[in-house]
């Protein structure tokens, strides 16, 4: 459980990029977009800003104080360093009200 000390005040999106071989590769961006709640999202993290929490390609956004239900509103999207180049597809995710299920995990993979 991450971020106990905010209890039910919190409602993010975090997750960690691995190579083809398992490796943690950091430096990549992260594209979280979408809406939630009527809001525009359109925030972007490194990989490998969270690693303390995640392992060394680890990232994290708060984007809220309290859960909130979603359903295909928010996608993930990795990209290159320089943000030009989309490494994966969207990846749409849900969110909860559920106090219990305020963070969503997302594990890129390179495919082979």
């Amino acid at each position: 459980m991450y971020h106990p000390e905010s209890g039910c005040n919190w409602l993010g999106v975090a997750g960690i990029v691995l190579d083809k071989n398992n490796a943690h590769h950091y430096g990549l961006q992260v594209i979280l977009a979408g809406t939630l709640d009527g809001h525009t999202i359109n925030n972007f993290m490194i990989s490998g800003m969270a690693p303390q929490l995640y392992g060394a390609s680890g990232f994290e956004v708060q984007i809220g104080s309290t859960p909130l239900d979603s359903k295909g509103t928010l996608y993930l999207q990795l990209r290159d360093q320089g943000g030009g180049v989309q490494l994966s597809e969207n990846i749409y995710i849900n969110t909860y009200s559920d106090c219990s299920k305020n963070m969503v995990y997302v594990r890129f993979k390179q495919n082979p």
